[in-house]
């Protein structure tokens, strides 16, 4: 529908917007993400194809990110941890490794069973995925099905329910032949 309406529109801001909105649009391939983890290894988005995953980017300091994290963590965590094809990849935008540590010591915002991984050195402002999604605030979250397509982008307070249902559904998707197991690369 996206798509559709771009062909109509005249104005170059309106078609600026409808791109803009494109990018989130349902089906549409996930951007390739290049972030590190604790360690320094290198770690791309790429590597969870076969996999549904949640994306989500968070700030230290960010209530709203706390939030959101306990409440997953409390009432959906229990019902997908045990699903060996569904992953959380938990996104750190900040300033330094340390702070990452910190924060993820306090798990206020993310957990050691999830993918933890950061944009670091480089800031969202200059970080290739968080520039194609124009990444300004936390948090920011996807809903990514096994292909690499985006499911849902959605905002914290989310129905919890429908959030749910989106991630079983998408679920018992057949598994694509073509699944990455590799985590790093």
């Amino acid at each position: 529908v996206v798509n559709y309406a771009k062909s109509f529109l005249i104005s170059p801001e309106g078609k600026a917007v409808i791109e803009e909105r494109a990018i989130f649009t349902k089906g549409s391939k996930l951007f390739v993400g290049d972030f590190v983890d604790l360690q320094g290894d290198r770690f791309k988005t790429s590597s969870l194809d076969g996999n549904v995953f949640l994306l989500e980017i968070w700030g230290e300091g960010c209530s709203v990110c706390a939030g959101f994290h306990k409440k997953f963590e409390k009432e959906l965590w229990p019902l997908l941890k045990d699903k060996e094809d569904f992953k959380v990849l938990s996104i750190f935008d900040g300033k330094s490794q340390d702070r990452w540590r910190k924060a993820l010591d306090s798990k206020l915002y993310s957990c050691p069973e999830y993918i933890n991984v950061s944009n670091l050195p480089l800031s969202s402002a200059n970080h290739p995925f968080m520039k194609y999604y124009k990444v300004n605030y936390a948090p920011f979250f996807l809903l990514v099905d096994r292909q690499g397509k985006i499911i849902s982008n959605f905002r914290a307070d989310v129905d919890f329910n429908y959030l749910l249902q989106l991630i079983e559904l998408s679920l018992k998707e057949p598994r694509s032949l073509t699944m990455n197991n590799s985590h790093f690369k």
